[in-house]
């Protein structure tokens, strides 16, 4: 909020407002400087905003702007000036009212206030007051307001009519103010000595007509079908998937990540995954990516055949699903498997088990490839009715392996990277009568398929083994036998110098000790829709 500030200097007339202490003041200290040395510097401001809503409650704030110089105990001159005694005045429009007032100068110990209007003060007729007053202290000992080099002082809070119009407020001096209260000045301490302050401008308020609110677009209390990653991205001991503890207690991990990084290590031969099944043996760094088709939330959309929904089993239960998975077959394939609630044997067979599902499942696999190249679906249904299903546990698991091409594409260089979108498309939630379930949203995943910058030697850890590799080939430049293009990483674009040196060398040694899990510099996934 754009704000108006008035800044006033000057001297004129005296006070009232603690006036039963001036003579102590005065008594411990009875050199007076001149007139110049104490009005030199001294101001006070009045601060306020420049347009309010109708009815609304707003400040305005008293700042010293510059703190009175001289001043103090005796043999203690403190030439950074201060003060013991600061007040101020300000009179308002009279369709304005008062709410109250704040002392915020950090050095006042003792607060004195007057505060009310002038409706029958005939000087002037359209006007109302507030003032507001402190003191440092009131004994020998007073402690001496130096170390406060100027900033707020006072606060008065003020409703605005209910009406559009235009509102004044203006801070008021001594020898001024209507009715011959005390107005604005400071007090030096130990020479009795008034800094006032003159009128400021008349800061002119517009009230306004309140903005006119803009609703929030509220997502309806329905879930999303998300992919989340399967793994304990916020290690707390549970995936994404994941909802029972070790004592049997219900747990939703809520941390659904999307957005992806998969670590390249040694592919091995140029040959694509076997049935879709990962070469790396690192349990740490498995060559796949695992997500799971999740529900966001619990589904609480009313059953229609159960009448209004006044406990869980009146909302819809979850019975059948369907989705589908799009993708560039040129990079990934796709394995799908059942989630642990539609896993099984057949219901028909076995009609004691609950949560059992017959489902349909098109993808990468041998046995189930699908009829759209770059398209896997997956579908179950249950029979009968009360089987139980958990709708927060994992719909289906998609595990993503990266082609062979992927790991040719790339390199452990700067920003290296191919990132693969897993799209949602054609989900859909089905309750035990066959009625579909409303879903907000069929939520992506983009996965970024990279190297660990400098991992040369690709075991998502830049140590020794890297540094050898690459310190072997120094020299080297392509037509060389030993020159390998993938250890070419400076510069790190598109027009490689087809030789490692001295750079090259430097990238690596500078990332020793990173890792997958703690790469430096951060290597974070790629959203290919920002």
């Amino acid at each position: 909020m754009n704000t108006s500030k008035i800044k006033v200097l000057g001297l004129l007339g005296l006070p009232l407002l603690a006036i039963a202490i001036a003579v102590m003041l005065f008594a411990f200290n009875p050199t007076t400087p001149t007139t110049e040395a104490v009005v030199d510097g001294a101001a006070m401001g009045i601060d306020c905003p420049d347009n309010v809503s109708r009815g609304e409650v707003f400040k305005c704030s008293i700042t010293a702007d510059a703190i009175p110089p001289g001043g103090g105990q005796v043999g203690d001159p403190l030439p950074d000036g201060g003060y013991v005694l600061a007040q101020t005045y300000i009179v308002f429009s009279n369709n304005v009212t008062f709410v109250d007032s704040t002392i915020t100068w950090p050095d006042c110990s003792v607060e004195v206030e007057a505060q009310g209007d002038l409706k029958t003060n005939p000087t002037p007729q359209d006007l109302g007051f507030a003032s507001v007053g402190c003191l440092t202290g009131l004994t020998p000992a007073v402690q001496f307001g130096s170390q406060f080099k100027g900033g707020e002082l006072f606060t008065f809070t003020l409703l605005a009519p209910n009406e559009k119009k235009k509102i004044t407020v203006q801070m008021i001096g001594v020898g001024n103010p209507p009715g011959g209260t005390s107005g604005a000045s400071y007090k030096t301490f130990g020479t009795n000595t008034e800094i006032p302050v003159p009128d400021s401008d008349v800061i002119v308020i517009q009230v306004k007509n309140p903005p006119t609110a803009t609703p929030t677009a509220t997502p309806p209390p329905i879930p999303k079908m998300s992919k989340c990653d399967q793994t304990d991205n916020n290690e707390d001991g549970f995936k994404d998937s994941d909802t029972l503890n070790e004592a049997g207690d219900a747990v939703v991990d809520t941390n659904c990540v999307s957005q992806i990084n998969h670590w390249l290590v040694r592919q091995g031969s140029k040959i694509p995954p076997a049935d879709c099944l990962s070469v790396s043996t690192d349990p740490d760094f498995p060559g796949f990516v695992s997500l799971g088709e999740k529900l966001s939330q619990a589904i609480v959309s009313p059953d229609s055949k159960a009448g209004e929904p006044t406990s869980h089993d009146k909302f819809q239960q979850l019975a059948a699903f369907e989705f589908e998975v799009h993708y560039d077959a040129t990079k990934v394939c796709i394995d799908l498997t059942v989630g642990d609630q539609f896993a099984g044997g057949n219901p028909i067979d076995d009609p004691e088990s609950p949560g059992i599902g017959i489902c349909v499942v098109e993808d990468d696999e041998p046995d189930s490839k699908p009829q759209l190249e770059g398209v896997a679906r997956i579908g179950c249904v249950t029979v009968g009715k009360d089987n139980g299903i958990d709708e927060l546990v994992a719909l289906a698991i998609i595990d993503v392996y990266p082609q062979p091409e992927v790991y040719s594409q790339a390199k452990p260089n700067q920003f290296n990277g191919v990132v693969v979108q897993i799209n949602n498309v054609n989900c859909d939630l089905s309750d035990e009568q066959g009625e579909a379930i409303p879903i907000f949203s069929c939520d992506d995943a983009d996965i970024t398929f990279r190297y660990l910058e400098g991992d040369v030697d690709p075991d998502c850890s830049v140590d020794a083994s890297d540094a050898q590799a690459i310190a072997f080939r120094w020299g080297t430049s392509k037509g060389s036998l030993i020159y390998k293009d993938f250890m070419n990483l400076e510069p790190s674009n598109q027009q490689a110098d087809n030789d490692i040196d001295i750079n090259d060398l430097q990238f690596v040694f500078g990332r020793f000790g990173s890792t997958c899990k703690d790469p430096h510099p951060d290597q974070d996934p790629v959203n290919p829709k920002a």
